[in-house]
């Protein structure tokens, strides 16, 4: 009996052995042809993707279509999915006819092209035989307009036209409450025009004019002795043709009647009674619009104080 099991557990053993092989083996070839069969779908991927590469239309070479080719277009592929093959026919006919247009358009533009650039050119050629001053002022219809540099003082406004291109300055600048304009003209025949509209009224009956060869210098008071003003034009802009004259600069003068105006501004605000004594014997009366600016202001400090606590009364904030 002994040897019998012995026996059938031997023959047991090599047939589990040989069972597990099989299926071992079966994995191992189950497992190549999956790589084989990826490796050929890569292959044919990369072939097709090559094809349509190769088979792409040159978009290049075609004209482009307009809007109107494209509407029409999609509107006779909507008939041919109706069924309406004559409205098919009349649409490719006027797409046809479209292109045409189309093609004889684009050589139109292509030979008015040239001359439009033959006559831009003209004009910046034109634009650059200006002289420096006509760069940096600019050009406005008939005339140029000249370089200005300008300073101030409290009492007093400087200007400065340079128009060097002129050579002997023309006629006497014309100078009203807010306004200054001077011109003169080249021996090319070219005219230089500068009118400055002043950002606050000035007193022309004080002015006084300086001519040379390069321009003409305005040395006129202001009407009222007041702070230095931000801005020289009304429009409250500096543009390219405006700048600032430093050797004529008083910063300390504009300074300290900067804070003197500050101070009896604020004077009168405050304390009205002392502005009434200390005021000058020939101050006109107010207007109407400043009593009612002033008596609104009142009303509304006025408020504000009845709302306000005595520093005593606050309470003390604790977290």
């Amino acid at each position: 009996m002994k040897v019998m099991h012995s026996s059938f557990s031997r023959t047991q053993r090599s047939t589990g052995d040989r069972g597990l092989l099989r299926r071992l083996g079966l994995k191992v070839v189950c497992l190549i042809l999956a790589g084989r069969s990826l490796l050929y779908w890569n292959q044919l991927n990369r072939a097709s993707s090559s094809a349509l590469v190769y088979a792409k239309p040159d978009k290049s070479a075609a004209p482009k279509k307009t809007r109107n080719q494209r509407t029409k277009k999609s509107r006779a592929q909507g008939d041919f999915v109706n069924g309406d093959k004559n409205s098919t026919s009349k649409s490719h006919a006027q797409d046809g006819a479209g292109h045409d247009e189309a093609i004889k358009t684009n050589e139109t533009t292509e030979q008015k092209a040239p001359d439009e650039r033959k006559s831009g050119t003209r004009s910046r050629s034109q634009a650059s035989l200006t002289d420096k001053d006509a760069k940096i002022g600019g050009q406005s219809g008939d005339h140029l307009q000249p370089r200005v540099r300008w300073n101030q003082k409290s009492e007093s406004l400087y200007l400065s036209i340079l128009t060097p291109a002129c050579g002997e300055p023309g006629s006497d600048p014309l100078i009203s409450k807010t306004r200054i304009k001077y011109s003169c003209t080249t021996k090319e025949g070219k005219r230089y025009l500068s009118e400055i509209k002043l950002l606050r009224p000035v007193a022309p009956q004080t002015a006084k004019i300086v001519k040379n060869a390069n321009g003409v210098q305005v040395y006129v008071d202001k009407k009222r002795k007041e702070p230095c003003w931000r801005y020289l034009l009304k429009s409250r802009l500096n543009p390219a043709w405006l700048s600032k004259d430093f050797d004529q600069l008083s910063a300390d003068d504009c300074q300290l009647h900067k804070e003197l105006w500050r101070e009896t501004y604020f004077r009168d605000k405050y304390k009205p009674s002392e502005a009434a004594v200390n005021a000058p014997p020939d101050a006109g009366p107010i207007d109407m619009e400043h009593q009612v600016k002033l008596a609104t202001w009142n009303t509304a400090i006025a408020r504000m104080r009845a709302r306000a606590k005595p520093y005593d009364e606050i309470e003390t904030f604790t977290l």
